[in-house]
């Protein structure tokens, strides 16, 4: 079985990064695996059978283009064939439109993959290119053979576009060194906090952290010793460290910038905040339950099935009033570890080891090109 992936993940130009090293394990699952991706830099090879091919940004309504001339190239040179080669999609916007390209061209079977809640109508609301997106993708997801989601309120809003069988569930995998080991690391950083609230993600504008600012100005009403920790970088950053500003918040909001490892500070935080307006999955959420830490989250992503669960505090999105009744409750300390021992206690049932992930993936491609 070869593969032919199409990525938009711009980590993928750095032989280095994790998503590099994490592609490289795909190799396991195919004789070949071709990854196409919309990035700067040169051709290489990841790993003995797992290849990287760059085409650049560019602008959206060309990618497809860039995408399909390196595809076909790839094809014709490499002598791939529909019965023994898949084409899957890491999105069903270019990435999606290209593949659908290349499955009429060539009659290859082809896999959609869906890493985002992108029928939540927030996902709409982010910008205009979002909405457009949005009203493209059927088009897209009812031509595709399989279509791979990370989450099962993901797999609910795409019943009434594709066949229950066409969807399966295969979340992100949650590594063995997700786990901390420094219980001190912030308290002994930040010795002035004495409630340490985290957040970890990209500073973009669906992750609202800027709602985690405002939440911790009335929560430094009730407990003065509030500190909020933001791991992560992106366009909203200055933003942010301006409202903190206005706010007269700044000295108690630390903004550490990416970090390439955070297990410590999942370990040694107090209670982890996720305020974003749509997750597909919610990686950090999953490390946050793994540590066994109490989880204050919008109603998005893992955050969902963990609150079906009991074992996190999911709020509706925007809802700021609540957000602060619910971060009032736990203030408690007993109530916090009692939430936590609840999420660290379910959190293996719903994420994937890197051996089981690889396993179920296999599995989903032979049968694709069984059928």
């Amino acid at each position: 079985m070869d593969v032919l992936m199409l990525s938009g993940d711009p980590k993928l130009s750095d032989p280095d990064s994790v998503v590099s090293k994490r592609m490289a394990s795909y190799g396991t699952l195919a004789e070949r695996i071709f990854i196409i991706v919309t990035a700067e830099g040169k051709n290489y090879q990841l790993a003995q059978n797992v290849f990287v091919y760059p085409v650049g940004r560019g602008l959206p309504v060309l990618r497809k283009n860039s995408i399909v001339k390196k595809a076909v190239e790839i094809i014709k040179k490499e002598n791939l064939t529909p019965a023994d080669t898949l084409v899957t999609c890491q999105d069903p916007f270019d990435l999606g439109e290209a593949g659908i390209t290349l499955k009429k061209k060539f009659g290859m079977k082809l896999e959609i993959q869906i890493h985002g809640d992108i029928f939540s109508p927030w996902f709409a609301k982010q910008s205009v290119l979002h909405k457009l997106r949005v009203s493209k993708a059927p088009k897209v997801l009812v031509l595709a053979d399989k279509i791979r989601v990370v989450s099962s309120a993901i797999k609910d809003s795409l019943l009434g576009i594709v066949p229950e069988h066409k969807i399966y569930v295969l979340p992100i995998a949650i590594d063995k060194n997700t786990m901390g080991e420094n219980k001190n690391f912030l308290p002994n950083k930040y010795p002035g906090f004495g409630l340490i609230m985290l957040i970890v993600a990209r500073l973009e504008p669906e992750k609202n952290v800027a709602v985690a600012i405002r939440l911790l100005k009335k929560i430094l009403t009730i407990e003065p010793r509030a500190g909020l920790v933001v791991v992560g970088d992106g366009s909203q950053r200055k933003n942010l460290e301006s409202l903190s500003r206005k706010l007269r918040v700044r000295e108690h909001v630390s903004f550490e910038g990416w970090k390439e490892d955070v297990t410590d500070y999942f370990a040694s935080c107090h209670l982890y905040l996720q305020t974003s307006f749509f997750e597909g999955y919610g990686m950090a959420v999953a490390e946050a339950a793994m540590n066994g830490k109490a989880i204050l989250s919008t109603d998005v992503g893992l955050a969902h099935d963990l609150a079906t669960l009991s074992a996190t505090v999911v709020v509706p999105v925007d809802n700021e009033e609540e957000l602060f009744t619910q971060a009032k409750f736990l203030l408690n300390q007993e109530k916090r570890n009692i939430l936590g021992i609840a999420a660290q206690k379910v959190i293996g049932s719903l994420v994937f080891s890197r051996e089981k992930y690889l396993q179920k993936q296999g599995e989903q491609w032979k049968n694709m090109l069984q059928k």
